[in-house]
C-alpha cells in the first residue's frame, strides 16, 4: 500500500495533514467527511478521530450513529470498532469500498461489482479475556493475501477465486497483477447478501458514493462506513441486578413521571435529576452487561476442540494454524489475531520479494535509491 498512497499523494488525491469536516453533529448523529471528492487526509488519521468523536457522543447520550465518508483508504476496519471496545463500548460497523475498480463477483456472477467491503463487530469484555473483535472481509480472502499468494508463488484453494471467464481456479496471479477475474464472496449467497448491505449501508446510506457512481481511478480506495456506536449502560437499564441496584421514585406505584407531562420550564431540571439519579443504575448496567458476557464467552470457549486430523480442518476456507505447533483450541473473534501479533512481534514480519519491491517502487517516488533503502534496513 506505501507505493499506492505516495502516488495519491502525487496525484493531489491525498493530502497529508488534511482536516475531516463535520457535516453534522446532533450528540448521537455525526457525520463527518473525509475529503476524497477532491483531496483529504490519510484515511486511518480521519477514521480514527471521527470514532474517538463518536465514543466521546455515545459515552454522554448512550449511543452514536456514526457516517463517516468520502474517506481515503481507512486500512483494517476493526481497529475503529476496537477502539469503542476499549472505552468499553460496544461498535458495529458497515464499510464499503470505492475509487478503484471492483474485485468480488456476486454470487452467482462471473464478473467483480463490488469491493471486499468489511464489516466488524467489537464487545468489551471485563477481566482477563481481551475484548471481542470480529473483523472480516466479505470475501472468501481479502485481496491483499491474493497479493501474498502471487509474491510467494503459492496457490489458492479452489472457491476463492474465479478466472476472466467465469471459471474457478487456483492461480493468483493474473487477478494480483492484472485484477483479472474475480474473488468470490464467503458463505456463497449470505456473505454476498453482506457485502451488498455493506455497500448500501456505507455508501448510500452515508451519502459517500458507491462502486457504480464513484470514478475506479484513484491509486488506492476510498472508503464510507456507518458505525453504530452503544454504552451498554443505556440498554441493560431496569433488568436484573440494574433494577435492583437502582429503582426510580415516584407516587404510589413507584412509576416516574413521564417527561411529556413535565411542563417546559422545568423540564431542564428534571433531566439533570434523572441524570444524576441513574449514574448507579448505569454503572450497574455496564456491571451486569460484562458479567453476562464473561458467561457467554466462557462457555463459547468450553466446547472441545476438534481432532488434529477433523476433515474441517482441511475444507475448502479452512484456516492454516496461526502459529506453528499451537494446541488445537476454539478460537474467539479476534483471538486468532492476537495470536499471529504476538508471535510476529517476538520473530518478525516476513516481507517477500513482491512486498520489498513495492517499498522500493515507493522509495523511488521521494528519491530514494534501492542500496539508500537496503541501507536504512541495515540499521
Amino acid at each position: 500500500m506505501i507505493s499506492k498512497y505516495m502516488k495519491a499523494v502525487q496525484l493531489g488525491t491525498l493530502e497529508p495533514n488534511a482536516p475531516l469536516d463535520v457535516l453534522k453533529d446532533t450528540g448521537t448523529v455525526l457525520v463527518v467527511d473525509g475529503g476524497q471528492d477532491e483531496s483529504g487526509g490519510f484515511g486511518q488519521v480521519v477514521a480514527h478521530h471521527a470514532m474517538r468523536m463518536a465514543i466521546e457522543r455515545a459515552q454522554r447520550h448512550g449511543i452514536c450513529a456514526l457516517a463517516l465518508r468520502n474517506t481515503h483508504h481507512i486500512g483494517r476496519a476493526g481497529t475503529y470498532s476496537e477502539l469503542a471496545a476499549s472505552h468499553g463500548l460496544v461498535a458495529i460497523q458497515f464499510v464499503n469500498g470505492t475509487g478503484t475498480p471492483p474485485l468480488v463477483a456476486p454470487f452467482g456472477g462471473a464478473e467483480p461489482r463490488l469491493s471486499t467491503n468489511p464489516m466488524s463487530v467489537a464487545v468489551p469484555v471485563p477481566g482477563d479475556r481481551p475484548n471481542l473483535s470480529l473483523d472480516f472481509a466479505t470475501s472468501v480472502v481479502a485481496s491483499g493475501k491474493v497479493n501474498v499468494a502471487a509474491n510467494r508463488q503459492e496457490h489458492l484453494a479452489l472457491g476463492h477465486l474465479v478466472d476472466a471467464e467465469g471459471e474457478p481456479t487456483t492461480d493468483p496471479v493474473p487477478f494480483a497483477k492484472e485484477r483479472e477475474g474475480a474473488l468470490l464472496p464467503f458463505g456463497l449467497h449470505k456473505g454476498s447478501g453482506l457485502a451488498l448491505m455493506c455497500e448500501l449501508l456505507g455508501g448510500v446510506l452515508t451519502g459517500g458514493g458507491t462502486m457504480d457512481r464513484f470514478p475506479q481511478t484513484r491509486p488506492s480506495a476510498v472508503n464510507n462506513f456507518i458505525a453504530l456506536v452503544l454504552d451498554p449502560a443505556s440498554f441493560r437499564a431496569g433488568t436484573g441486578a440494574a433494577a435492583a441496584e437502582a429503582k426510580p421514585s415516584g407516587d404510589g406505584d413507584g412509576a416516574e413521571q413521564s417527561l411529556s407531562e413535565v411542563p417546559t420550564e422545568a423540564l431542564e431540571a428534571e433531566l439533570r435529576r434523572r441524570s444524576a439519579a441513574s449514574a448507579p443504575e448505569a454503572e450497574a448496567a455496564r456491571e451486569a452487561f460484562g458479567a453476562h458476557v464473561q458467561e457467554v464467552v466462557a462457555d463459547f470457549a468450553s466446547a472441545t476442540p476438534l481432532r488434529d486430523d477433523h476433515p474441517y480442518k482441511g475444507g475448502v476456507g479452512s484456516l492454516p494454524p496461526v502459529v506453528e505447533g499451537l494446541p488445537p483450541s476454539v478460537m474467539l473473534p479476534g483471538e486468532r489475531e492476537l495470536v499471529a501479533k504476538g508471535d510476529r512481534e517476538e520473530r518478525g514480519v516476513l516481507v517477500d520479494d513482491g512486498m520489498w519491491g513495492e517499498v522500493l517502487t515507493a522509495g523511488e517516488l521521494v528519491g530514494l535509491t534501492a542500496g539508500e533503502l537496503d541501507a536504512l534496513v541495515d540499521e
